[in-house]
């Protein structure tokens, strides 16, 4: 059974140029993990330019750091963090977000926690991916319920107005 340690955590999702945090976590001193709210994003937003989770949208692939003050792209969100491994989620070859854990601790991932959290990743992305589809299906779903009612209620106009004329040629007919 493998476990990831790690303090801080976050899935963000690939939005134009933009990491939006789908989910945050971070541990709490009783070593509890505790859902951060990302309805307001905490500043949490950035840019797919920025920071190691951006760094790992563009070149899609995993980067693991142990020491992330010797590493040029590090962005500080949590206080503390030593090293960090993010994970690109993909799908074909395109990244559409990063799963990213942060540690206090220096070299604190390895080449084993790497394969993990790719496997994590997979099936994460399999799931987005799912949800975004049923999304989809439904809009459509319920884009064509919209136009087929449009499509009734115009034939029912439709059907008034050749009612009403057949009608007055009906009555033209009779006084001729």
């Amino acid at each position: 059974k493998e476990t990831l340690e790690f303090d801080f955590g976050g899935i963000f999702l690939v939005e134009g140029q933009q990491l939006i945090p789908f989910a945050v976590v971070e541990k709490t001193s009783e070593k509890k993990v505790r859902r951060k709210s990302t309805n307001t994003h905490d500043g949490l937003i950035f840019s797919i330019d920025d920071g190691i989770v951006g760094l790992t949208v563009k070149m899609n692939q995993s980067i693991r750091v142990g020491n992330v003050h010797e590493y040029p792209a590090y962005r500080e969100i949590f206080k503390g963090v030593n090293s960090q491994l993010s994970v690109p989620m993909k799908v074909d070859e395109h990244t559409i977000g990063v799963i990213s854990i942060e540690s206090i601790k220096p070299d604190s991932f390895s080449e084993s926690d790497q394969q993990l959290l790719e496997v994590v990743a997979a099936q994460i992305t399999i799931a987005i991916q799912n949800a975004r589809l049923i999304e989809q299906v439904l809009n459509e779903l319920k884009e064509r319920t919209r136009a087929e009612e449009e499509l009734a209620a115009q034939s029912l106009k439709l059907e008034d107005t050749v009612k009403e004329r057949t009608e007055k040629f009906r009555l033209a007919n009779e006084e001729l």
